[in-house]
């Protein structure tokens, strides 16, 4: 996956900046981003889909895990701020 964030945070699979609608997706627990892998070569072109990768999953395997919702919530918070500059939406699921 391309990655448009500095930080690894947010992933860009197939990135279009000229994109109406932002699709922000969160993975379920215990997965990772890869799971979204597939999905842009199903979305129209207006839509551009990034997806968040957690600490301690995928390519981030190595990085401690936030073992806490609070402290997640807001570091997250934080680091999607430069991706929801046009109209977005978020998508996210757990078993």
């Amino acid at each position: 996956m391309n990655d448009k964030s500095s930080n690894g945070w947010v992933l860009f699979p197939r990135p279009n900046p000229a994109a109406a609608l932002r699709l922000l997706c969160f993975h379920y627990a215990g997965g990772s981003a890869q799971v979204f892998h597939n999905w842009p070569a199903h979305l129209p072109p207006s839509v551009e889909m990034g997806v968040i990768q957690l600490p301690g999953r995928g390519h981030r395997l190595g990085e401690p895990h936030v073992r806490r919702l609070a402290p997640l919530s807001r570091i997250v918070a934080q680091e999607l701020l430069p991706y929801i500059d046009k109209p977005f939406v978020f998508f996210g699921h757990s078993l």
